[in-house]
């Protein structure tokens, strides 16, 4: 026995269907072809990116705060020298390191990259995953850095995230595209 379902979400047709294998009731649904962006991230990694991107946010106001610019782009970045007379309060550590940064203060322990056009919303499973080890006081729901290795690839796999070409994977949702 076969039984087709259209559902209508938002006003797209979604076509699904369901196959009753042996007339118990137990079958098999097929999943809509196409869906909307940001529907099926594991709700743990979109909590997890966006607790990353907030940290990096603070970190990069702090520099700022310290008379570090926001560079244009990853390369200005790789270019810039902290300044010798960089004061750095109390507890704050800063690495610089090729387009990026470890920064940790009293608030934050993040790595990061900067993006091709400075941007500060990237990541990759790796910083995401050291993320969560810097910062064991937030709950950020993955027991393993294999079980974020699996929900990472699956919102790959999804087109969730959008990769840069050359490290940096962007949330689909929030990054703004330049040209």
């Amino acid at each position: 026995m076969s039984v087709g379902l259209e559902v209508n979400v938002d006003g797209f047709p979604f076509p699904w269907s369901v196959r009753y294998l042996d007339g118990s009731g137990v079958g098999v649904i097929t999943l809509p072809l196409f869906v909307a962006h940001g529907e099926f991230m594991d709700a743990r990694l979109r909590k997890l990116i966006d607790e990353y991107v907030a940290s990096v946010e603070v970190a990069v106001d702090a520099l700022n705060s310290m008379g570090v610019p926001k560079p244009a782009s990853n390369n200005e970045w790789a270019m810039f020298q902290l300044p010798d007379d960089l004061v750095a309060p109390t507890g704050t550590r800063i690495f610089k390191h090729g387009y990026g940064c470890r920064f940790k203060n009293e608030l934050v322990d993040v790595d990061f990259d900067f993006g091709e056009y400075g941007e500060i919303d990237g990541f990759d499973c790796w910083r995401l995953y050291d993320f969560c080890l810097k910062n064991p006081t937030k709950t950020l729901g993955f027991d393993s850095q294999s079980e974020l290795e699996v929900a990472f690839e699956e919102a790959c796999d999804a087109e969730e995230l959008i990769y840069s070409g050359y490290l940096l994977w962007y949330d689909r949702q929030t990054h703004q595209q330049h040209p």
